[in-house]
């Protein structure tokens, strides 16, 4: 320290007194004055008078901050017996909960916790079979005796003295295993949503969290790759992800500031709290990572050859593709729905899949049932009463893939696109476009029926023989991150004309069941032999996405009736009263409280009061009626019911709004409170 030229000290860390009492020390007096600030306030124009508020930023200080300092050190001490007594078992606490965090993969089949603080074999570089053996001597030996029987075991007491961080912060990272018992997830970015799952399930950031319902308070923090480097990359791979994978890594960190947790077994009591918290949100990352049978949805582009666009989602295991293909409908639903294109050409037209599904094994049938819908449903296999056109349980056949890349995390890349590359696909007289997702968050813009106007090289008139990547030529999608509904629609509007430059596609014929990794697609464009130059101009109708295929979470929800009814029965009965449902619905997952909802599912059927002859119930405990007679038959809400966006800046404006509210109501509260007593 005495090399330094400053010095800060931060008693509200170590000290226990209150924020402001921080000071600044400078080795050379003079450097005080590099930054001043002064008002004839503040010393009362006694301008002669030197005063503490002058130096710095910060301009006026309270006096309570460092009272209490000073009176915290005469009553506590600064001597052995005294801070350095309180602080010896602060530490010795922070020993213990580092204990508990480096032995916690050992009691679990699922969870996987490593603090960044290496354990002293570790550091010593002996061979993995002696850090698992001092791994286990931490918990047999010291992680849950008393501490009279600790401190009484000399060689336990050695490497007490060793192990565990130099301060009372233990920082540390949690992954998870992708079955019980199997090898451990690779992934950084699926690692990084545990860590930030558990930091919202403990800590208090809500108006409706209560610091007594949590059994232990956790901070997060951010691994940044180009910061932390080789450390970072080590850790990674003690946590046995990727180390070459270029993210940051979300990690946690527990503060120990008090003595008196090592008695008895609180320690033990709060380490099985957090391992519980954990390893249910390891269930959630399962759900997240994992593909599942799912309700499938499309936008449909074209009449005389269909071609449905996949709606993907990044942050759910059963959406994380892009996926666009050609398929057939019956000639009197292809009919009625050119009827209904010709009627509103500006509209949106979506297909959804009846039934949940795994999706490759709808690509392998090549047929399934479906709804089709214009504009998004809020309930799946009922046409409503809306003016809308709905065609519910229609047979989709001939199902064939034309493109398909996966969106999985490991399949993105690193840095965005210069330019904005776009699938160009269809036949002469029907030609659509499809913005190429290649890193999150994103944005899905698909345009149905553009027309291009592009020369070849040569000179002649560019005609589409299979399908093409399109570059925006004037768009620079890094400059335009994030990309966003609001801030761009206008500039993704119908009508709009762009120039393109028009490549093959070097990944085609890779297009399978089996989703095809395309984040070096830019790296592989022939830059020097386009196929064709020109424009595109965007036909009437415009798709564009930034919410849902940027969602953390969707509802897996179901109406089900009171009474025992057959599926069409069922199907009637919500027809009849869909307006009533819709709005009951509506009125919850538009309220601003369900994006920072823990589980939306809980939230939604806690807080929806459906009226009638109709409850809610989790899709996952509804049984298809199908599968068993005796089950009870259900409606499913449709993913898109969530209709706003969900992005961090969309939830950190949710919790404020949700202090607001509160604020608001505490307030009324007390004027109607005063009001009545003042008549009394």
């Amino acid at each position: 320290m005495r090399d330094a030229d400053s010095i800060t000290v931060d008693p509200h860390k170590s000290g226990y007194v209150p924020y402001p009492a921080g000071g600044l020390c400078y080795k050379d007096e003079r450097s005080k004055h590099l930054i001043t600030w002064t008002g004839p306030y503040i010393d009362g124009g006694a301008g002669d008078v030197a005063s503490m508020g002058v130096y710095g930023l910060e301009g006026s200080k309270p006096g309570a901050a460092p009272v209490a300092a000073y009176i915290s050190n005469e009553v506590i001490g600064l001597h052995r017996g005294g801070y350095g007594a309180l602080l010896g078992e602060a530490m010795f606490t922070s020993v213990k909960m580092y204990a508990h965090w480096v032995t916690m993969s050992l009691d679990s089949d699922v969870l996987i916790v490593v603090p960044l603080v290496r354990l002293p074999a570790e550091r010593a570089g002996r061979p993995a079979a002696e850090v698992e053996a001092q791994r286990r001597f931490v918990r047999e030996r010291i992680r849950d005796r008393p501490n009279r029987e600790l401190v009484q075991d000399a060689e336990a007491m050695a490497l007490v003295r060793e192990m565990g961080s130099d301060l009372s912060i233990n920082a540390f990272a949690c992954n998870f295993r992708v079955t019980p018992g199997g090898e451990a997830n690779t992934d950084v970015s699926e690692a990084s949503y545990l860590n930030k799952r558990i930091i919202e399930r403990l800590s208090v950031v809500r108006v409706d969290d209560e610091a007594r319902d949590k059994p232990v308070l956790l901070m997060g923090t951010e691994l940044d790759a180009r910061r932390y480097g080789a450390c970072l990359r080590a850790f990674k791979r003690r946590l046995g992800l990727d180390e070459d994978d270029a993210g940051g890594l979300s990690a946690l960190c527990n503060v120990s500031m008090t003595p008196f947790p090592t008695t008895g077994n609180f320690m033990t009591e709060l380490a099985e709290a957090f391992q519980k918290v954990a390893e249910e949100e390891v269930q959630n990352c399962w759900k997240r990572s994992r593909p599942a049978p799912a309700i499938h949805s499309f936008v449909m582009q074209g009449i005389k050859t269909l071609h449905l666009t996949y709606m993907p989602m990044f942050n759910i295991g059963s959406y994380r593709q892009q996926l666009i293909i050609s398929a057939k409908l019956p000639e009197n639903v292809t009919a009625a729905y050119a009827k209904a294109r010709k009627a509103n050409p500006a509209a949106v037209f979506t297909v959804h899949t009846t039934e949940k599904e795994l999706l490759s094994t709808m690509l392998q049938k090549r047929q399934c049932i479906v709804d089709i819908h214009e504009e998004l449903p809020m309930l799946h296999g009922v046409a409503g009463k809306g003016t809308n056109f709905a065609c519910p349980g229609v047979e989709l056949t001939n199902i064939t893939i034309i493109k398909h890349t996966s969106l999985a995390p490991r399949s993105l890349a690193v840095d965005l696109a210069a330019s904005m590359p776009f699938f160009l696909h269809g036949a002469s007289n029907e030609l659509h476009l499809e913005h190429v997702i290649l890193k999150s968050p994103s944005m899905q813009l698909t345009a149905c029926n553009v027309q291009l106007r592009a020369k070849r090289p040569d000179g002649g008139e560019f005609t589409l023989d299979s399908s093409a990547i399109v570059n925006f030529c004037d768009m620079r999608e890094y400059a335009m991150h994030p990309l966003r509904k609001g801030l761009h629609g206008p500039l993704f509007k119908p009508g709009q004309t762009f120039n393109v430059v028009i490549y093959a596609d070097p990944f085609c014929g890779q297009h399978g069941i089996k989703a095809t990794d395309i984040r070096t697609l830019m790296d592989k464009l022939d830059y020097k032999r386009p196929l064709a130059r020109g424009t595109i101009t965007f036909g009437h109708s415009v798709y564009l996405d930034d919410a849902h295929l940027n969602r953390h979470t969707v509802p897996d929800l179901c109406v089900t009736p009171k009474e025992r009814l057959t599926k069409d029965e069922l199907l009637l009965s919500v027809t009849e009263d869909y307006r009533t449902l819709t709005e009951d619905i509506d009125r919850v997952v538009s309220h601003h409280s369900v994006l920072t909802a823990l589980d939306v599912d809980t939230h939604i059927i806690s807080k929806a009061n459906i009226r009638g002859k109709f409850a809610l119930q989790r899709g996952s405990e509804a049984v298809d009626c199908n599968a068993l007679l005796l089950a009870q038959p259900a409606v499913h809400i449709s993913r898109f019911a969530l209709r706003g966006p969900s992005d961090e800046r969309s939830r950190d404006l949710a919790v404020r709004q949700g202090w607001q509210d509160a604020f608001s109501k505490a307030l009324v509260d007390h004027e109607v409170r005063s009001a009545n007593s003042s008549h009394v």
